[in-house]
């Protein structure tokens, strides 16, 4: 039999009690269900918000009439994967510029891609406070993407998957969540809370999205891969 022309690189966090999550949404609880010494099998029960996690965001999350998540078509959740590691901390934004270094190194980001942020923000989890740079006033404070450098890499080079390792797009002090709602507008998806990106490639990779088909749902937690052709 030929070998898998591709490494896996699993880029998702596992779902485990105690977690971070974003303030106000409902925590990861798990509970038994059923026993092996009781039913002959193991079961467990679980809830969470469709945003917990390493998840998925449907254009429905920021745009109302966009796409839910069952009704992203399932081709639409794997697509080349561009890797574009630029180190940031607390509530430094990935700009424009940075994306045009990037290019200036390994070409152009083309149409339909995913692009995956590596701010190098995933080494906080699960630390809680820390990953999410929770301030003793209550405001957040982690790496995001500008609304202008999202701009770039949605409108102009019309990427359909944009990614981060850290809780969310648009960084810890935005109020309005422009960058997730440009992405939105476009017919996007967004995944956050990634890891592992330090794994990957700039490019020559597959992204590989496994998200619940929740109907009418905003978003889903997912399993995330990335597949890196081999040498």
């Amino acid at each position: 039999m030929k070998e898998f022309p591709f490494r896996v690189v699993d880029l998702t966090h596992p779902l485990q009690p105690g977690m971070p999550v974003w303030p106000g949404d409902p925590p990861l609880e798990i509970a038994p269900a059923a026993a092996m010494e009781r039913e002959g099998y193991f079961l467990e029960r679980f809830s969470l918000g469709g945003h917990s996690g390493t998840h998925a965001g449907a254009p429905a999350h920021y745009l109302a009439g966009g796409l839910t998540i069952s009704a992203i078509p399932a081709s639409r959740l794997v697509a080349p994967l561009f890797t574009i590691t630029v180190p940031l901390q607390c509530d430094a934004l990935l700009e424009p510029a940075d994306v045009a270094d990037w290019e200036a190194r390994f070409g152009p980001l083309p149409p339909g891609c995913a692009v995956a942020v590596a701010t190098g923000w995933s080494r906080r989890w699960p630390d809680e406070k820390s990953y999410l740079g929770r301030a003793a006033d209550g405001s957040l404070h982690f790496p995001g993407i500008s609304p202008a450098a999202m701009e770039l890499i949605v409108r102009a080079r019309g990427a359909r998957i944009v990614g981060i390792d850290t809780p969310g797009l648009d960084g810890g002090l935005s109020a309005d969540f422009l960058s997730g709602k440009i992405l939105a507008g476009q017919g996007g998806i967004h995944l956050e809370n990634l890891t592992a990106l330090d794994q990957l490639p700039a490019r020559g990779a597959w992204i590989v999205i496994g998200a619940l088909p929740i109907a009418g749902g905003s978003g889903s937690p997912a399993r995330v891969l990335a597949l890196v052709t081999r040498a």
